[in-house]
């Protein structure tokens, strides 16, 4: 669409000079991760993402069968708090619900554990777009009431789950491949009937 791509580091740099430009350019930041005093953009975000799990309910309905488990990986939380807050109010067969993050960045975990929000410190992960030590504030207070679960995985973790899902024809990267990862590590049993969200192609 014509638009100019810069990336500047890790995530958080990243972040940074983007609301960094946005304020000296007088242009509008969009993020769907938020902090005291910016969450109505992020939250206009969120809701496209329920989209997903709309679709899902839709296809659930017509099959008559529905998951017993979602896995959904997190980097601030913005995906993983839309799907679980739409399938907690929308689906009519609720499902346990696993927040996915990576081991080198498991800010959502930790801010559960400690109730509130809570920065975490770790070295760089393969999993760039999950690679976030901060979470979302509106993500965060929604997840703590919807998930089930908080897990972590390793960049090992999630090498191996984008080989499995290469060999059946589905390309995508480490992040993407991040609820596969969090699916084989808790394998929930023969019984369930498992959803994962490939985010990302490669």
């Amino acid at each position: 669409m014509g638009a100019n791509v810069k990336q500047s580091g890790s995530y958080a740099e990243s972040v940074a000079d983007a609301m960094d430009s946005a304020e000296k350019n007088e242009w509008i930041h969009l993020s769907d991760g938020s902090w005291e005093g910016y969450t109505e953009r992020p939250a206009l975000i969120m809701e496209g993402y329920t989209v997903l799990a709309e679709e899902c309910n839709h296809q659930f309905t017509e099959m008559n069968k529905w998951p017993t488990h979602v896995f959904i990986q997190a980097g601030v939380g913005g995906l993983a708090a839309s799907m679980a807050a739409n399938i907690r109010e929308h689906w009519p067969v609720q499902p346990f619900i696993s927040i996915v993050e990576p081991d080198a960045a498991p800010c959502l975990l930790e801010s559960a554990k400690a109730h509130e929000l809570t920065s975490t410190d770790g070295p760089d992960s393969c999993m760039g777009r999950l690679d976030c030590k901060d979470a979302s504030k509106i993500a965060f207070e929604s997840l703590i009431c919807d998930a089930n679960e908080f897990i972590t995985i390793s960049d090992k973790d999630a090498e191996s789950a984008t080989e499995m899902l290469a060999r059946h024809n589905i390309p995508t990267t480490p992040s993407g491949a991040a609820g596969l990862a969090g699916l084989i590590k808790k394998a929930p049993g023969s019984d369930s009937r498992p959803l994962i969200i490939v985010s990302e192609g490669a």
